[in-house]
């Protein structure tokens, strides 16, 4: 008979990792499905004089209104009666102790972690750490990509890596990696939400669990009226022979938005029709641009904050929508709207410009291709993305009905049965976490020997 019947209490620690906000909504999205599966939901204030590392920024979830989080209790003091989660984003950087990382500085939860740990108990704590969106990839992999950022060719890319010194770089990349995420820590589970699996990673870094979307049953519910497809000969919703322009709809957080802002309104003066070019970004990047309120046809507009309400509605009167991120390509993903993909631009040679950080993209796209998406929709997200044939793509995008069809029948049929070329059992994101809450209720032994069964059922549904 099980020795612990009572819910553990989950401790929320959102964290800011990078520039935007997409790790504090997945760690939103997964305290709403441990909220829905009935956990209570604290968030432990830091105790003053704290010092932390400045790598990521700690967010109080219960003084953010977006992403909006579900109802959680600010305390001070950890109640150590029963057992306890700790949801963190980035475990293995945002909770660790110095002494673990042996660098000069605490992550900035890892003193609150630890009076947690003193107070429940070392064997009644389970840590779950969100790893960052579709980071899961092999040493190689990781390595390739950032070779490829520096501006290399695929053939140098390919030499390098089978050299000496690229297999003792990959090999350094491994075990750095293995350190950084606390693959020794038997008290954690690691979960890397994702569109698709990648077997590799998970056979090189068996502590690494791959998981569908966290929210991404949510978002299918409340988009469940996808806007209408276009009839034979004739668009019911986006009249394309009218002469009003096409609106764009761009969330545009990337630091080198304002250089591919330049770039993409020199391909929409070059198309047929006007365009109307809302942004919402931060006005402050964009000082330097001024000249592009005066390129021909495009006009541009910057927006205040917004509402998810109210961007949810600009969404649905756009026409095309740019996103970028996690966060909005799941959104957008899920909404069954026609949109286009950019996360960046890479510093380097202007006439050659280097997509930042493609992975999350091409973790959809991958899912795509086995959901029957035409090649043609694929490729031109990847193509977008890179900077490539912005002035065809956006063309298609804004009047080809047929293309516009295929994109918002494609999506739905993948959003009913998502094929994440994940196990029934992780692919909806929100209910793997719940059962492994509601496993570590039930469970009577250490909480490494659940952390160990976990790894090992999803390391065997890999091989």
């Amino acid at each position: 008979m099980s020795l612990n019947k009572k819910k553990p209490v989950v401790y929320v620690f959102p964290c800011r990792i990078q520039q935007g906000w997409g790790d504090v909504a997945e760690a939103a999205n997964a305290a709403w499905a441990l909220c829905k599966a009935g956990f209570q939901l604290r968030y432990l204030v830091d105790s003053e004089g704290e010092r932390s590392d400045p790598r990521a920024i700690p967010v109080d979830p219960t003084l953010v209104s977006r992403p909006r989080f579900p109802p959680i209790q600010r305390t001070r003091r950890p109640n150590g009666s029963g057992s306890a989660i700790v949801l963190a984003t980035w475990w293995g950087i945002t909770a660790r102790l110095h002494d673990d990382l042996g660098g000069p500085l605490p992550g900035v939860i890892a003193r609150r972690v630890e009076r947690i740990v003193d107070a429940h108990g070392e064997d009644r704590v389970l840590h779950v750490s969100l790893e960052e969106f579709a980071s899961a990839q092999s040493s190689r992999a990781a390595m390739a990509e950032s070779l490829r950022q520096a501006g290399w060719g695929r053939k140098r890319i390919v030499s390098y890596l089978e050299s000496r010194e690229g297999l003792d770089r990959i090999n350094r990349y491994h075990r750095a990696f293995a350190a950084a995420r606390g693959d020794a820590c038997r008290d954690v589970i690691h979960l890397v939400a994702t569109f698709s699996s990648t077997p590799s990673a998970t056979r090189e870094f068996p502590f690494l669990v791959e998981v569908g979307p966290f929210g991404y049953s949510a978002l299918r519910r409340f988009n469940r009226f996808p806007a209408r497809l276009p009839s034979r000969g004739k668009d019911i919703e986006h009249p394309f022979n009218d002469m009003s322009p096409k609106k764009i709809l761009w969330y545009a957080s990337p630091d080198s938005s304002p250089r591919f802002a330049e770039d993409l309104c020199q391909a929409l003066s070059r198309l047929k029709f006007r365009c109307r070019l809302e942004v919402r970004t931060s006005v402050s990047r964009w000082n330097n641009i001024s000249h592009l309120q005066h390129v021909p046809k495009v006009t541009i507009v910057f927006l205040p904050e917004l509402s998810d309400e109210v961007w949810r509605q600009r969404t649905n009167r756009a026409d095309l929508v740019i996103v970028s991120g996690s966060q909005s390509l799941m959104e957008a993903s899920a909404a069954h709207h026609p949109f286009l993909y950019f996360n960046g631009y890479f510093p380097g040679n202007r006439t050659r410009p280097r997509a930042f950080r493609r992975e999350k993209l091409l973790s959809l796209l991958k899912a795509w291709r086995v959901g029957g998406v035409p090649e043609r929709i694929v490729l031109d997200l990847r193509d977008f993305a890179d900077g490539r044939n912005l002035r065809a793509i956006l063309c298609r995008a804004l009047t080809s009905q047929e293309w516009r069809r295929h994109f918002l029948s494609a999506p739905q049929e993948l959003s009913a049965t998502p094929p994440w070329s994940l196990p029934l059992t992780r692919a909806a994101g929100d209910f793997y976490l719940a059962t492994i809450a509601r496993r570590f209720q039930e469970h009577s032994g250490p909480v490494s020997q659940l952390v160990e069964e976990l790894r090992r059922e999803a390391y065997s549904q890999v091989l």
